[in-house]
């Protein structure tokens, strides 16, 4: 698998305004999966979010990780992050699963009957349907 070191000398970058840590693949040819960009078999995680319209393709590599967006057309957006700007951006985009598998602990103060639990996805997004207040510990 290529490294943050490896991908950034291979491809020409553009840091993306006020985002330290985050850049743009210019030279990368949008056809290119992130596997075929990463030339591994490495893990790669699908997300929908409602703060972007396209699919967000997502790998963690030595030195950072890789957000890639999946275009209607097909063709991606490649953006190559330090482990600061990945997980920053992650936050941001309310990924926090893949931060840290497994951690995400779901509950409501005061309200057990209120189906909230039933809310969350096994991808971990959710969709709020009462009126209660969740509270997210890890």
């Amino acid at each position: 698998m290529k490294s943050f070191d490896e991908l950034s000398t291979t491809w020409q970058l553009r840091p993306i305004r006020n985002c330290p840590g985050r850049f743009v693949l210019r030279t990368g040819p949008t056809e290119l999966t992130p596997r075929e960009l990463l030339e591994s078999e490495t893990e790669i995680a699908a997300f929908k979010v409602s703060s972007a319209r396209d699919t967000l393709l997502v790998a963690r590599i030595d030195g950072g990780g890789l957000i890639s967006y999946l275009r209607a057309d097909g063709t991606h957006l490649h953006t190559l992050n330090t482990i600061a700007g990945f997980e920053r951006k992650l936050r941001d985009l309310g990924i926090e699963e893949f931060n840290n598998p497994g951690s995400l602990v779901v509950t409501t103060e005061n309200n057990l009957d209120c189906g909230f639990g039933f809310n969350v996805a096994a991808d971990g997004t959710f969709r709020k349907t009462s009126v209660a207040k969740p509270k997210f510990t890890s």
